[in-house]
């Protein structure tokens, strides 16, 4: 029942994320924390440290991606899209062979400042072009940019994340219970 307990609420922290306007949830930041005060009450009760590193190591990707996907879902049912031009392109070079163009978009409703998207922000685009950016009425999730990735592909990563952080989790939890042998009867 702990477990259960956890992960339902690890995935209902990222569900609060986008409808709220705290950041600890926007970031998935407090879902970081209950992942790490799980694992040091799975410590609490004894369950091995490769246990405890195992639950620790699914769960914190598991709580950052999820105020992600819950914002994804928001923009996926109450998004509109418009295009906007682009102010200006920076490439990062996030891993060693490969860059990310990050594009700086005005004028998008719900922001009251530039906003830097990656997604549909290409090494051919310059300042000047039109994006495609999907952005929130209510203005609670970021706007973003039109992803080419199915986002079933997402769901369906997230989901067997949750699903191996809740086994994993489960077989700890039952690994710290001592199993007595049968009593032997002469």
């Amino acid at each position: 029942m702990f477990v259960f307990v956890a992960t339902v609420a690890l995935v209902g922290l990222g569900a609060v994320s986008a409808y709220s306007r705290a950041e600890p949830f926007r970031d998935g930041s407090a879902g970081i924390v209950l992942v790490l005060a799980f694992a040091l009450s799975l410590l609490v009760i004894r369950v091995g440290r490769l246990f405890v590193i195992a639950v620790a190591t699914v769960g914190i990707p598991v709580a950052a991606l999820t105020p992600q996907l819950a914002g994804q879902l928001v923009l996926d049912n109450r998004g509109v899209q418009l295009s906007a031009e682009v102010a200006a392109v920076a490439p990062a070079a996030d891993r060693p062979g490969k860059t990310t163009q990050y594009c700086s978009v005005n004028e998008v409703p719900g922001s009251y400042a530039p906003v830097w998207i990656w997604r549909g922000c290409t090494s051919a685009t310059t300042p000047g072009d039109q994006i495609s950016v999907v952005y929130d009425p209510m203005g609670i999730v970021r706007p973003r940019g039109i992803e080419e990735t199915p986002f079933s592909r997402q769901v369906v990563k997230y989901i067997g994340s949750v699903f191996c952080f809740l086994a994993i989790s489960y077989t700890a939890v039952m690994r710290s219970y001592p199993v007595r042998p049968p009593p032997q009867y002469r």
